[in-house]
């Protein structure tokens, strides 16, 4: 059975072979550029080379890493990256060190290196401190009026570039007919996730003025809706897969309440999973960190069939739960290797608690492997072959 069939067994709710393989199938299924750079090794890929995937400094995944990690799907794109990841793109990219590593990242991306030992990423204005394997965002003072935010001119663009649509074909023809990998398109459409006042502002926004953001939202819709179609003309008869995201938990629960959160958003995700459903094969990869326990069952009603990354640390996401509250209902990515439940084990722990969630989360037969948000940087190399040999096991030796 190829990757491929694998997949789309899976996603059609079919028996499969074995468990299977997410890792680096899509942004937040990942690994850091130094875990990367440690697993190419582990792996034997000889093969230098390691491409920045995003803001979160993970790695795009070569097809050879694939191939002998055992890996089934390949990412296409996405939008957090302005330079594509496949087929004669290697004039997109250009050398740059930064983890103590020589790194590729796109022609449009600056770093500087300060004498401290800092890196700041001068295009954004986000800092790495000496030693750090992210960077942060430097704070800004922020007098904004929340009153004076309205909708009134908010308009979302409803068509991608032409170019960049072509660009995406080709490189998902390319993959469609060299590889037997499952094809993931990345977060690509205009998505719900508007903050009117930015990101901290907009959760005051959404308490003080929530019919204002539901005309945000509404305005949204539509541009996702169009650029939904545009995206499924150009690579739909290749992927199985389109992802989308939006951070909704904290460790606790959802960060404005079940209550309003069913009341602002719902509808509109509902809305648009139904419209992606009835125009598109492409399955919906939701990623959305911390604990969704209580909102689980309106995603599953809304239309989600895949919840990445599977936050087991946050309150009621723990891999006994989900499996025998909605295993059979919802495929979860993701999980496999819990990087804050394994901080200070041993290798042999580390294999324990990636068997056990393993073994909890594919029980039903809807799990794809991957780890819990990107792989960190800084684990051992023990570690990571530890994770790996638990999923070995729980699939019977088979990769």
């Amino acid at each position: 059975m190829t990757s491929r069939e694998r997949i789309g067994k899976l996603l059609r709710g079919e028996p499969t072979d074995r468990i299977p393989n997410g890792l680096m199938g899509c942004e937040t299924a990942s690994v850091h550029m130094l875990a990367y750079d440690k697993l190419k090794k582990l792996f034997g890929v000889k093969n230098k080379r390691n491409r920045l995937f995003s803001f979160m400094f993970n790695a795009v995944p070569e097809i050879e890493f694939l191939e002998k990690a055992g890996c089934d799907i390949i990412p296409l794109s996405t939008k957090l990256s302005p330079a594509p990841f496949w087929k004669d793109i290697e004039k997109n990219w250009k050398d740059e060190s930064l983890f103590g590593i020589t790194v590729q990242v796109p022609n449009g991306y600056h770093f500087r290196h300060n004498a401290d030992g800092s890196t700041d990423w001068t295009d954004v204005g986000w800092h790495c401190p000496a030693g750090g394997l992210y960077f942060d965002e430097v704070p800004k003072e922020d007098d904004t009026d929340l009153d004076e935010i309205t909708p009134d001119g908010f308009d979302p663009p409803k068509h991608l570039p032409e170019e960049y649509l072509r660009s995406l074909e080709e490189q998902a023809k390319f993959l469609y007919e060299t590889t037997d990998f499952a094809i993931s398109i990345g977060e690509t459409i205009f998505d719900l996730q508007v903050a009117p006042g930015g990101y901290v502002n907009h959760f005051m926004y959404m308490a003080l003025y929530p019919e204002r953001m539901k005309e945000f939202l509404a305005k949204s819709l539509e541009a996702a809706k169009s650029n939904l179609i545009e995206v499924d003309q150009a690579v739909g008869k290749y992927c199985q897969i389109m992802g989308i995201a939006h951070d909704f938990g904290n460790n606790n629960d959802v960060m404005i309440g079940p209550q309003m959160w069913r009341e602002i958003y719902k509808p509109f995700y509902k809305e648009l999973f139904g419209f992606w459903h009835a125009h598109t094969g492409m399955k919906v990869n939701l990623h959305s960190c911390g604990s969704l326990h209580s909102i689980l069952p309106d995603l599953i009603e809304a239309g989600v069939d895949i919840l990445n990354p599977v936050q087991l640390c946050a309150k009621g996401m723990d891999s006994k739960t989900l499996s025998e509250e909605f295993g059979d209902r919802i495929i979860f990515y993701g999980g496999g290797f819990d990087s804050v439940a394994c901080v200070g084990k041993t290798p042999e722990q580390v294999y324990e608690n990636c068997r056990k969630d393993i073994e909890r989360l594919s029980s039903k037969g809807k799990y794809i492997f991957a780890g819990v948000h990107n792989i960190p940087g800084d684990f051992s190399p023990e570690s990571y072959e530890a994770m790996f040999r638990a999923y070995r096991d729980v699939n019977g030796g088979n990769r």
